[in-house]
């Protein structure tokens, strides 16, 4: 099913530094019929923001090297101000180093939609991400 608006295909913005994981939710996305923009390195991000701006959601991982999601987030709503798409969180972790719990009020509390876990179902984190698009 063409995931369609406006005549035109939904376009999700992948950021995680696991090239297997990235490389994963790419095919089953693409699959799903959206167009997939991936970035395994944070600082990629920082180069190509014009590639954001017409993004229709981005995931985005919480802990990677030098840049981690958090600083992006704050760079990416700074960057793109109001024009900022719908974030979803990406992580394996369900607590954050200091302990606060990682859910979607966590992910609300934050200005973002909502968090997925890289250990759930794909259907399910098909599902959540469908929503938000």
């Amino acid at each position: 099913m063409l995931q369609q608006s406006e005549n035109r295909i939904k376009k999700i913005v992948l950021i995680d530094d696991e090239k297997s994981f990235v490389d994963l939710l790419s095919y089953i996305l693409k699959k799903e019929n959206y167009e997939v923009i991936s970035f395994i390195e944070p600082s990629e991000v920082l180069k190509n923001i014009n590639l954001l701006k017409d993004a229709d959601l981005i995931l985005l991982d919480l802990y990677m090297p030098n840049i981690d999601g958090f600083n992006l987030l704050s760079y990416i709503k700074k960057e793109l101000n109001f024009n900022t798409p719908p974030i979803i969180f990406i992580t394996n972790l369900k607590y954050t180093e200091d302990g606060q719990l990682i859910d979607d009020d966590f992910a609300k509390n934050l200005g973002v939609n909502g968090v997925i876990f890289k250990t759930d179902d794909y259907q399910k984190n098909l599902e959540k991400i469908k929503f938000f698009l």
